[in-house]
């Protein structure tokens, strides 16, 4: 599994690149960049984090799938397929390659409803 450092420094990733966009497209006439409000970065950051998860989910049906292929057994077919489709990912590497998106999601997550907190809207 992926170190506890990479999991925080992915999440403070997301925070800091959530930031540096907001001062750097900083609009002094409407006090924040037009294309970014608080708001639309909590919808952003739950939409990056459901397709990561998403996206993790068809990697595994389809690596699954493919781990299958040759099998005539139609109860081996499903003791193998069954798990994939219920969601449980047995694969390290999937994860591993999965958190980092993940996390850096929820950094961003974070910094709009801190934002938003904040009234700085």
């Amino acid at each position: 599994m992926t170190s506890r450092a990479i999991r925080i420094s992915a999440f403070l990733f997301g925070g800091l690149v959530t930031a540096a966009v907001q001062l750097a497209a900083y609009d002094p006439v409407q006090q924040s960049p037009p294309f970014l409000k608080p708001a639309r970065l909590i919808v952003f950051g739950v939409l990056f984090l459901l397709c990561t998860n998403i996206l993790v989910f068809t990697v595994n049906l389809f690596k699954t799938f493919l781990s299958a292929r040759g099998l005539k057994d139609e109860e081996e077919l499903e003791r193998r397929v069954a798990p994939a489709l219920q969601g449980q990912i047995e694969d390290e590497r999937i994860m591993r390659y999965a958190q980092a998106p993940f996390f850096a999601g929820l950094g961003i997550l974070t910094a709009g409803i801190l934002w938003l907190a904040s009234g700085n809207s």
